[in-house]
């Protein structure tokens, strides 16, 4: 079994993997448009809006679409991030902020020397941290 986190977006998931791919470096590796779709005539959506998209972060797969009408915001739930260095965990935070709603700013914490809460301008929750010598003390 090999579970793989699937994102919704309103509308804007085209946008959103356009993002993710230049502050995370993610590599988007496919992208299905509902006007791509066998039964294209039959989707309630745009024929732009993405139907499925595949792509990875570091070594970590995920999967995206564009939900139409079955659109929920997220809950319950973020997509966490571990740095490799400090500067690093500061600039993928500096730039998932911009538009964001901010639920805990980076900072230290007793468990990794950063650690922040937001949810992108798409919807998305995000946890970024960087352990550091605290996390190495646990």
């Amino acid at each position: 079994m090999k579970p793989t986190m699937y994102l919704n977006f309103d509308g804007n998931c085209a946008q959103a993997l356009e993002f993710y791919a230049r502050v995370l470096h993610a590599d988007v590796k496919d992208v299905m448009h509902n006007r791509d779709a066998a039964e294209a005539d039959r989707m309630d959506a745009a024929d732009d809006a993405i139907l499925n998209a595949f792509f990875t972060i570091g070594d970590v797969a995920l999967m995206a679409s564009d939900a139409g009408a079955y659109y929920v915001k997220p809950q319950g739930f973020a997509v966490h991030l571990e740095l490799d260095s400090a500067n690093e965990a500061q600039r993928v935070w500096r730039e998932l902020s911009e538009g964001a709603e901010v639920q805990m700013p980076m900072s230290g914490v007793f468990w990794a020397e950063q650690f922040g809460m937001l949810t992108d301008r798409f919807g998305t929750p995000w946890m970024v941290s960087f352990g550091g010598e605290r996390a190495e003390a646990m």
